[in-house]
């Protein structure tokens, strides 16, 4: 990012802002005496511009700063435990050992030196932090990007117009699981003697499939029976199985992708009702859009 600035300049401007590699980039840029373009374009470069500075375009400066990085952007759980320890020790207290051999590899990865966080912790913390939620990232997208561009994905997306994406990616309330699909899925277990409950079966989800406003649908029957708002793989069965007791209500088995239904209905009516009592207060599922 700083090509012509020597290394102690650098260092300098870090010690000047106490660690915070944000108040030194803005004032290494500032004394680079760099135009308000590349201003913009070299800082937004380490992160996306906060929401405060991209609404406001009465201050000219303003723009120029990233949005800062927090502890919650950074998606191992485990690290972001190991920095608030860190955070949390006082300067003039030595680093627990158990503290340091956990937080090693994190450091390797980073290319950041162990004895560096016993001189400036705080210079520490930021440079894993940076790594961890923008340049790892970084390189994931590019790899990402890499492959769309070589299977020729991102010039068949390039070459669409909007309305068409919205059929290749919709939004969640534009997703549905349509009849034929589902029936390509399910398996029945044991028909032998059920085939007035498989009709009831069959009726209810043709009902379900018409997607009627504030009526339940296929999708919710789904998250019901495999606790998510989208079909399981194409490898994979949605197995329906019967239940002959006095039980009303259908059972899930959620991680094994199954459905037991109850047979003791003699009406559709009873058998809908039944379904649409257990789908409207266990439907709730993880939404996978």
């Amino acid at each position: 990012m700083f090509p012509n600035t020597e290394a102690n300049t650098i260092i300098e401007a870090l010690e000047s802002a106490n660690g915070c590699v944000e108040t030194a980039t803005f004032a290494l840029l500032n004394d680079d005496g760099l135009d308000d373009e590349t201003q913009i374009l070299s800082i937004t470069e380490i992160g996306p511009l906060s929401t405060e500075a991209a609404n406001n375009d009465d201050d000219p400066n303003l723009i120029t700063l990233p949005a800062s990085i927090t502890i919650t952007d950074i998606p191992d759980l485990d690290l972001r435990g190991y920095i608030q320890e860190l955070e949390n020790l006082t300067s003039d207290v030595e680093i627990p050992s158990n503290l340091k051999e956990d937080i090693l590899p994190y450091l390797l990865e980073a290319g950041l030196d162990l004895n560096d966080l016993n001189i400036n912790r705080k210079h520490v913390i930021q440079g894993i932090m940076i790594h961890f939620v923008i340049d790892k990232r970084k390189r994931e997208l590019d790899d990402l990007a890499k492959g769309m561009d070589e299977v020729g994905l991102h010039r068949f997306i390039g070459r669409c117009e909007s309305k068409n994406l919205e059929s290749i990616f919709p939004m969640c309330d534009q997703m549905f699981i349509s009849y034929e699909e589902l029936k390509e899925q399910m398996v029945f277990e044991d028909t032998e003697g059920r085939e007035e409950t498989i009709t009831y079966w069959h009726n209810y989800l043709a009902c379900l499939s018409k997607y009627e406003p504030g009526q339940l649908s296929l999708t919710d029957l789904c998250c019901f029976w495999t606790a998510t708002n989208t079909l399981p793989p194409r490898s994979s069965t949605l197995l329906v199985k019967f239940n002959d007791d006095q039980s009303e209500l259908p059972t899930a088995e959620t991680c094994f992708n199954s459905l037991t239904l109850p047979t003791i209905h003699t009406s559709y009516d009873n058998f809908r009702r039944s379904m649409d009592t257990a789908l409207r207060n266990g439907s709730m599922g993880i939404d996978l859009s």
